[in-house]
């Protein structure tokens, strides 16, 4: 058993690196995001925009056994949920708690670069 999990280790580490590489991408959707729904906060294509991307997160980021931002981007997402369900608005004080979510999501980001 223990040999055939470095084999899926060792075949997932590339994939893995390639999604990585690609997180300024990502972070950068999500911040983009996020100012759209600040700037027009009862835009519904912005919170669904943030919505998807927020899920897309929590599914890749299992796939690639990056368990911290799946997880991360679950608590996002159940914030945006919360907003919706309580008038369907993020705000004033919901926001910079978004922004702080976002740093600790650039961070997991990072640290799991430098792994």
């Amino acid at each position: 058993m223990e040999s055939r999990e470095t084999e899926d280790e060792q075949w997932l580490r590339p994939m893995k690196a390639f999604y990585l590489s690609r997180s300024a991408d990502k972070l950068s959707q999500l911040r983009q995001a996020i100012d759209a729904i600040e700037k027009s906060p009862r835009s519904h294509g912005a919170y669904r925009k943030l919505d998807r991307l927020l899920h897309n997160l929590i599914g890749s980021g299992g796939s690639y056994g990056l368990p911290e931002i799946s997880d991360q981007a679950r608590h996002m997402l159940q914030r945006l949920k919360l907003a919706r369900d309580s008038g369907g608005l993020l705000t004033p004080a919901l926001m910079p708690a978004l922004r702080e979510d976002m740093a600790r999501l650039t961070e997991l980001f990072a640290e799991a670069a430098e792994e």
